[in-house]
């Protein structure tokens, strides 16, 4: 809670101050600011607890650093004391009009906290010659019901008085509070926030009008109707959740009513969900007359046009001229609050602000309001998001603006901005997918992407296509169910975080691929407990598609080796045939190349081996026919055993969500027949384990790639050896279970590290897997 203003107030309820009274401690203070000892007015229209809020100065400035604890409740009975006190009526007349019942009131007890003001008009203090001033600010009011001596038995989330103070000159002396509500925002603000952007920043966030896919339709707002435009034109587009308006309105567009939803008027309010009648009329306030909505805008049970706009995505949200975003954090509301004709809810219970205690402002919360709405937990709209070029978030109480430079807020003005639009923001919102240039941009995309829930779990991966088309174009790479061509063994190098499984409705997808599988993925091992530099590793294995149209085909991956990072020199399976020893990778805590090229050349598979056993089993390819999507390689196989490592509880918790859960995680070793240890699965959940694996039985082991412990984990086994060792190799192993009618045919189970120095004590032998 804010810092306390009203401390002698509560102080005076206290028991060893009871009995004294607020006028003898004022007198005995001094009348005197404490921070600049300045002499302060007295204002008759104040009680002596609220004195200091007749000189703004020292409110917030003199008293801005003042650390102030947690104070008591004191009974709402003391407020009525004091009808006279501007500050305390305001109070308990927001308590009252809050609290019906009288019964109740007369139990209550309240803490207050703030001011705060906004800090756009912090400056405006310092002015000391203007005639009158007027602050803007919040007080906070905490309220506690007790009924019965000592028995607290709740307390109700913090209200938010929104009050304006009327000074004189100088900031002195308080005349008049008064209330204030912002039920609809400023329409013409909203206009100067995108006629600013595209003056100032131009092509960097202009949306170009493409030629976009046949059967691409638009709203026409003023002729209330859906249009078929036949060249391309301006237009905004529509992020929003279905489930918000789906149970009020179920009217889409299919092939029965397409040529009635033509027709003028056809889209009239009656007719339309209440949050698309807002989006409509928003439009129409911001001059914008065509207006792109999923759901009218895409024929819902046309198959083939609708696979079409959805692989257009990527197109249709570049190309607006910016993204109306329906982000409330209530899931009830299905309006756009703010908008004409959807007023705001009342301010008292906003719990959308963060408080700064020392300088006793209001500062932005901008991220964290987005990131905890219902909109932002959704599979489709995170490439909505990604994709657009500017968005206006309507939020239950704010109006955001985000293009790729700036932030403009209703309550706090504008912010210059580089920030991450993937996994939320720091400071502000985000920035747009153009600025993914790596594929560790990619990893962390499908990171998020995979937290987020689906209605159909068949969706997975159309709700991916448009990030995924224009990650295309950017990482120069095609895709395979998810998966960049170009970095393929970084894509295969998934985790889970959580509980899992198949989903049976996704037909189609290989278990190899991340979309075949439910809940969050990850692209490190969980909480690091392995140490891996996971994002780096180093080929070892070349991969073939069996594409569902052309057949057998080569992944055309960027081959590298560990240490060898963007568009630098990468050693090839093909370069080893000319070397005689690994690449060198000089990080810290590493051994000599020497060391590392003796190590990996005792090991059955290493870089030299791999292309010796380029030539893939017939029967294998042949088996691979049958399954579409599946990949062919070969690799070397180990048959070992896991154990238990020991049982232990983590909590896990949404960071989108901000929901707390508690998973059994299961940590497994790997032992090879003679009952040594030689590696370590990445934790998986214990319940699927103890459905999907048996821990009594022998179980095969692939290897993916090489990869090394990260610096950390390097140093720490540098200080127990006193020298540099190559136990800081390890090979990537992908547990699989076997085609009960086929052998070669696998399924993907989990993956986890053997040490290098290891796998020859596996017994491993080359084979053709056919991983479906």
């Amino acid at each position: 809670m804010g810092q306390q203003l009203s401390t002698r107030l509560l102080n005076r309820l206290t028991a060893n101050k009871s009995s004294q009274s607020a006028d003898q401690r004022w007198k005995e203070q001094g009348n005197e600011c404490r921070v600049c000892l300045k002499n302060l007015p007295t204002n008759p229209h104040l009680c002596d607890s609220c004195q200091i809020w007749n000189d703004a100065r020292h409110m917030f400035m003199c008293m801005k650093t003042r650390r102030v604890g947690k104070e008591a409740f004191v009974r709402f009975e003391e407020l009525g004391c004091h009808s006279t006190c501007m500050i305390c009526d305001v109070v308990r007349k927001a308590v009252e009009e809050t609290v019906p019942s009288p019964e109740l009131v007369s139990s209550l007890e309240i803490s207050m906290g703030g001011p705060y003001c906004f800090s756009r008009d912090y400056p405006t203090l310092w002015v000391s010659e203007v005639e009158k001033t007027v602050i803007r600010c919040v007080i906070q009011v905490d309220i506690s019901t007790r009924l019965a001596r000592g028995n607290m038995l709740g307390t109700t989330p913090t209200m938010t008085l929104q009050v304006d103070l009327h000074y004189g000159p100088s900031a002195i002396g308080l005349t008049r509070i008064e209330s204030w509500e912002v039920p609809f925002f400023n329409i013409q603000l909203v206009k100067n926030w995108i006629k600013r952007c595209e003056v100032e920043h131009g092509s960097t966030c202009c949306a170009v009008p493409s030629t976009l896919v046949p059967g691409f339709r638009v709203i026409d707002t003023e002729r209330l109707c859906v249009v078929e435009p036949h060249c391309p034109v301006k237009f905004a587009a529509m992020s929003y959740v279905w489930g918000c308006s789906s149970a009020e309105n179920s009217l889409h567009l299919n092939r029965g009513n397409l040529d009635q939803l033509q027709k003028e008027a056809a889209l009239d309010d009656k007719n339309m969900p209440s949050i698309i009648a807002d989006a409509i009329r928003l439009c129409n306030d911001l001059g914008e007359r065509y207006l792109w909505v999923d759901r009218f805008c895409i024929v819902q049970d046309d198959q083939t046009s609708k696979h079409a706009q959805i692989k257009a995505m990527s197109e249709i949200y570049s190309s607006a001229t910016f993204t109306i975003v329906a982000a409330a954090i209530d899931t009830r509301n299905s309006r756009l609050a703010g908008t004409k004709g959807s007023p705001r809810r009342n301010s008292l219970f906003n719990q959308n602000r963060f408080y700064h205690d020392e300088v006793r402002t209001i500062i932005s919360r901008s991220a964290d309001n987005i990131n905890r709405s219902l909109w932002n937990t959704r599979g489709w709209t995170f490439q909505e998001r990604l994709l657009s070029r500017r968005l206006l978030f309507i939020t239950d109480y704010q109006v955001y603006f985000v293009c790729s430079q700036d932030v403009f807020e209703e309550e706090l003005g504008q912010f210059s901005t580089h920030h991450s639009r993937i996994d939320g923001f720091d400071a502000h919102i985000d920035q747009p997918i153009s600025r993914i240039t790596s594929v560790y941009g990619y990893l962390d995309c499908v990171a998020a992407y995979t937290s987020r829930k689906l209605s159909y779990s068949s969706d997975i991966l159309n709700a991916f296509t448009g990030v995924s088309r224009q990650l295309e174009t950017q990482l120069q790479t095609l895709f395979f169910y998810g998966l960049p061509e170009r970095y393929f063994t970084a894509g295969l190098l998934w985790m889970h975080t959580s509980t899992v499984q198949r989903r049976r409705d996704a037909v189609g997808i290989p278990s190899w691929s991340w979309a075949a599988w439910t809940d969050a993925v990850q692209f490190e091992d969980y909480r690091g407990k392995l140490g891996l530099c996971c994002h780096d590793y180093g080929n070892l294995v070349r991969y073939f598609i069996q594409h569902p149209e052309t057949g057998l085909q080569t992944v055309a991956e960027k081959e590298k080796w560990v240490g060898q990072f963007g568009d630098e020199k990468r050693t090839t399976l093909e370069d080893f045939q000319r070397l005689s020893a690994l690449p060198p990778v000089v990080w810290s805590y590493m051994p000599s190349t020497e060391m590392s090229t003796i190590l990996w050349k005792d090991c059955p598979h290493n870089p030299w081996e791999s292309l010796l056993h380029n030539d893939l089993d017939n029967a294998a390819c042949h088996a691979a026919s049958k399954y579409p999507g599946s990949l062919v390689f070969n690799t070397t196989v180990a048959t070992l055993l896991l154990s238990d490592a020991h049982r232990y509880e983590e909590e896990c918790s949404s960071s989108k969500n901000n929901v707390e859960s508690k998973d059994h995680l299961m940590l497994l070793n790997i032992y090879n027949k003679q009952s040594e240890k030689v590696g370590q699965m990445i934790k998986m959940a214990r319940t699927w384990v103890e459905e999907e694996i048996d821990l009594e039985a022998h179980h095969d082991f692939i290897v993916i790639c090489a990869t090394i412990l990260n610096k950390s984990e390097r140093s720490e086994l540098y200080m127990r050896k006193f020298e540099m060792t190559t136990e800081v190799w390890r090979l990537y192993v992908m547990l699989i279970e076997r085609d009960r009618t086929d052998s070669c045919v696998a399924s993907r189970l989990g993956i986890g590290t053997i040490e290098t120095r290891y796998w020859k004590l596996c017994n491993p032998r080359w084979e053709t897997i056919v991983l479906k």
